[in-house]
């Protein structure tokens, strides 16, 4: 979940009971710390995990190999207030990390820094300087990574709340991919509020600005398209009308496409053929569902610290799991489910397989 669809859960209303049942998967855990975590991610062969250590500014980026048990621990090339700015915004692919840090400047905003690090490194480097200001300013929305792919949503939401109104200050920005630690935008791709990778293929919830009141851009466009594209050309593969309402959060399999759409009967998970666009089947979850994942053609999130699963070819809600915890960055990875939780004092990463 990106920092902007947390601020989104607030806007929910209430929705009926979804048809739920019970299958306890059983869990495993891979980590154990003994600091709290402050980030998480997974891939294929690795999970990364971050830890604050406020002596002698001493936090890092801990990335394991899961078949050898080899950890290369990542640095931050100087303190920052927050190294681990947002516990949602991490990547990791090909052996490479991205994450946001900041510090506090004022009650009027933060400067955050886009940290990455190659392979085989142990300290990373800015890649970005992105000031976040209240009323305005750049802001890392979402980061997404699948296979060798890692990528980043920007946006730039000029707004200038002293001229009265913020319609004439367009927000810009764009979806980026790394090639190492070089960034490219991806052709055509816009302002985005939420992205997912998949393959060759990019997913986009698009941005823009709705009002005079403050970071207003954020709340997702009512009835604006889903839209997926090629990652490389920026070409156009599908775009996906809410049918009345509007999307929050996506995630992107090979072949389908999935979000939470938020309308006036509720939150719902709707799949999607991500080559047609064609609505595969759409189930109401609870509306503090969050962390959207696919696996395949299976939906994974999170209701509180229920872990949820929506089958393939089904529209039953499956708790599978019941974190110890608040879970921090609920993921897919394969088969993998996994995730962060804190107790007092420690950290560990929990998986299942699905």
């Amino acid at each position: 979940m990106s920092r902007v669809a947390a601020l989104l859960l607030v806007l929910l209303v209430a929705a009926p009971a979804a048809r739920t049942s019970t299958t306890r998967t059983a869990v495993k855990v891979l980590v154990r710390t003994k600091t709290p975590i402050a980030a998480f991610a997974q891939n294929a062969v690795s999970v990364a995990w971050g830890v604050e250590r406020a002596k002698g500014c001493k936090a890092a980026l801990h990335i394991r190999l899961l078949a050898t048990g080899r950890e290369r621990v990542v640095y931050a090339p100087r303190c920052y207030d927050y190294p681990f700015y947002e516990p949602q915004l991490v990547g990791l692919a090909g052996g490479r990390a991205l994450w946001l840090a900041g510090d506090t400047v004022s009650h009027w905003g933060d400067d955050t820094y886009l940290l990455v690090a190659g392979a085989g490194a142990t300290r990373a480097h800015q890649l970005a300087y992105v000031p976040q200001q209240w009323g305005g300013g750049e802001w890392v929305t979402a980061i997404a990574s699948d296979g060798a792919t890692l990528a980043y949503g920007f946006v730039n939401s000029g707004c200038n709340e002293n001229e009265g109104t913020c319609d004439k200050y367009p927000i810009t920005g764009a979806a980026f991919t790394l090639a190492g630690t070089t960034r490219k935008a991806v052709p055509q791709s816009g302002p985005p509020l939420d992205i997912a990778v998949g393959g060759n293929r990019i997913a986009l919830l698009p941005a823009r600005q709705s009002g005079n009141v403050a970071d207003q851009w954020s709340i997702p466009p009512a009835d604006d398209p889903l839209v997926v594209r090629n990652l490389a050309t920026g070409s156009l593969v599908v775009q996906i009308p809410p049918a009345g309402g509007s999307f929050r959060e996506v995630a992107l399999s090979r072949n389908t496409v999935a979000a939470f759409a938020e309308r006036s009967d509720g939150l719902h998970v709707e799949r999607y053929n991500a080559s047609s666009g064609r609505l595969v089947d759409s189930t109401l979850v609870p509306a503090n569902s969050s962390d959207l994942s696919l696996a395949g053609a299976r939906a994974v999130f999170r209701s509180g610290r229920k872990i949820e699963l929506i089958a393939a070819g089904s529209t039953t809600v499956t708790t599978i799991a019941v974190a110890a915890a608040e879970p921090i960055a609920l993921s897919v990875s394969g088969n993998r489910v996994a995730w962060a939780e804190n107790r007092p004092g420690a950290g560990r990463i929990v998986a299942a397989v699905l």
